[in-house]
């Protein structure tokens, strides 16, 4: 009896372990362009984030959950009930709009709008608003609601704009979207001066200093500010 109890009480640090190491993994992606980010979202606009709510799961776990369900249920009588740390799962801003620089469409009408994304780092949410911030937030809409990513999105607050990404945002960008795209030197070796622009955009300072235009000679050429000689 008192063996089953120390398996039993080890199988369960086990799956506590392995918990809390499955929400501490870190989420990583290749950083993109910020054109990219923004040609690539349905919507993007500048807003103010009013209030953040969180949308939690269920907590309980069943035992045949975790250990199965073809276990002897005798043996099943002397497990612990499990029951895990109640995590948010979802984070949901109400942002009040101020400008619509991409997807009128999508939030025509709309003042307010619902701004949601996983509410952990780990699983790439875009969890750190702060309440009575303004920022950039591009995203997927779905129902209405705007869904966000620290990979699939630009998230940046509006004091931190460079004067050349606030260009970007007014005409630059969308003015590129169709007509330009910014490769990957790692995986668009097949890029074609005709078709996009070839470069190092690792650092956050190149990409916010930078953005990828046709020229009157009908090629994709970067069209940098002055302030790229200092990144």
């Amino acid at each position: 009896m008192q063996l089953r109890q120390a398996s039993s009480s080890s199988l369960l640090l086990c799956v506590l372990v392995l918990i809390v190491t499955k929400m501490t993994d870190a989420c990583s992606c290749m950083p993109a362009h910020y054109q990219t980010l923004f040609c690539r979202a349905d919507a993007v606009i500048e807003g103010t984030i009013k209030s953040t709510s969180f949308i939690y799961g269920d907590n309980a776990v069943s035992n045949n959950d975790v250990y199965g369900s073809s276990m002897d249920y005798s043996y099943a009588d002397l497990l612990p009930p499990l029951v895990l740390p109640r995590y948010p799962l979802f984070v949901v801003y109400n942002v009040t709009i101020k400008e619509v620089f991409k997807g009128e469409e999508e939030l025509v009408g709309m003042t307010t709008v619902s701004v949601s994304s996983a509410a952990n780092g780990a699983m790439c949410g875009v969890a750190d608003l702060q309440d009575g911030e303004a920022y950039i937030l591009s995203g997927f809409v779905w129902d209405g609601e705007l869904n966000v990513g620290l990979c699939s999105s630009w998230v940046q607050p509006v004091n931190s704009l460079s004067v050349f990404q606030k260009r970007g945002l007014k005409r630059l960008y969308a003015k590129s979207c169709d007509d330009c795209r910014i490769c990957s030197a790692k995986y668009d070796n097949d890029c074609l001066p005709t078709e996009g622009c070839m470069g190092s955009y690792a650092s956050p300072c190149v990409r916010r200093n930078s953005a990828c235009i046709r020229n009157n000679k009908g090629r994709c050429s970067w069209k940098n500010s002055k302030y790229l000689r200092l990144c």
